[in-house]
């Protein structure tokens, strides 16, 4: 399901299927690299999040993370000098839509400066209109987006990774943690000019229980570790710098992806304790064993395909779930691919 919504100058609205319902707004509308140009002065980063949404707070610090490890380094290669930046981090409930307007208004700004606005909390449609929760009351995205734009800064950056009302279930993918090459974000935040609005929406029935962060937020700095070749860098450029636009291409690619990546599972460590996912085969496949668990001290390791579990087959995982949460303490004879192929495991309670 794909559906267009204008809500920036050359932006778009990407839904992605029925299964993940995460969908991004995409507005680059005049972000160019400077190639010759000198690096920005300053980057300054404003984060503003819901400390009451496990995954909020999960994004805050990917971002804050991929921000302090991608600038606050010498580059190796001494291919650009280390860029300077500030960080404020606020929680989305001790604000309102005027106070945050107002701090943005009152953030002293240089020309060759970038100013990073991120949000990560509960978000709205109202009168075809995106709206964002600061405390009690709701700011129209838009009004950051035109205050942004006005600070006449180098670079402006409005992000968000947030949480909607629409009715939805989706998977996640596993990324990796911050690791991040500075020449990347160093080109992003750096060497552009102009305007960047990129927004991502999860809906608040699977972000529920969310620990690990939003599908977007996880992606962008999982992008953010690569090499700059594999996010469309030339390969004879060691300083690695990525147009937003050919950067925005690899990003959607990831969160599809993500659309299209098993649901990995999670069986309680003190019941059995391994993580599985299906394969698109059909079989359960272990990718993850609790130490100390049951299944630890029997020995299940991760990439043990399951056959069966006290003679049982089964054809999902949330069957599998279902099946070892009604069981009593007893033991379990699962049979697994390979060698051995049968292992004894007392089932906690």
């Amino acid at each position: 399901m794909f559906r267009l919504r204008s809500m920036v100058p050359h932006g778009f609205d990407l839904r992605f299927g029925s299964l993940l319902h995460v969908w991004m707004v995409v507005g680059i509308s005049t972000s160019f690299v400077q190639a010759k140009a000198p690096l920005a002065e300053m980057v300054q980063v404003i984060i503003y999040y819901d400390a009451e949404q496990p995954g909020c707070v999960a994004n805050a610090r990917l971002l804050e993370e991929a921000i302090k490890s991608g600038l606050d380094q010498d580059d190796p290669e001494r291919v650009q000098p280390r860029m300077k930046f500030q960080i404020e981090k606020h929680e989305t409930a001790s604000s309102s839509p005027a106070i945050a307007l107002q701090k943005l208004r009152n953030l002293p700004t240089l020309k060759n400066e970038t100013i990073l606005f991120y949000f990560s909390g509960d978000t709205r449609w109202k009168d075809e209109e995106l709206e964002m929760q600061f405390g009690e009351g709701w700011l129209p995205r838009k009004e950051l987006s035109d205050v942004l734009r006005r600070k006449r800064s180098a670079c402006a950056l409005l992000l968000s990774d947030s949480i909607s009302e629409e009715r939805g279930e989706g998977q996640t993918r596993e990324f990796r943690q911050p690791a991040i090459h500075g020449p990347i974000l160093q080109g992003l935040l750096g060497k552009h000019r102009g305007f960047v609005d990129l927004h991502a929406s999860t809906a608040k029935t699977q972000a529920q229980g969310n620990t690990e962060g939003g599908v977007f937020t996880r992606a962008l700095v999982d992008l953010l570790c690569k090499e700059p070749q594999a996010v469309g860098a030339p390969r004879h450029l060691k300083s690695g710098f990525v147009p937003w636009r050919e950067f925005v291409k690899h990003l959607k690619g990831e969160m599809q992806k993500a659309n299209q990546t098993p649901a990995t599972i999670e069986l309680p460590p003190w019941r059995l304790g391994i993580r599985v996912k299906q394969l698109p085969g059909g079989e359960l496949m272990i990718t993850g064993v609790y130490p100390d668990s049951p299944a630890a001290q029997a020995g299940l390791q991760p990439s043990h395909v399951l056959e069966t579990i006290n003679g049982k087959t089964f054809e999902s995982e949330a069957e599998l779930a279902e099946f070892i949460d009604q069981l009593d303490a007893e033991e379990l004879i699962i049979k697994v691919r390979g060698k051995p192929t049968r292992f004894r495991v007392q089932l906690a309670w």
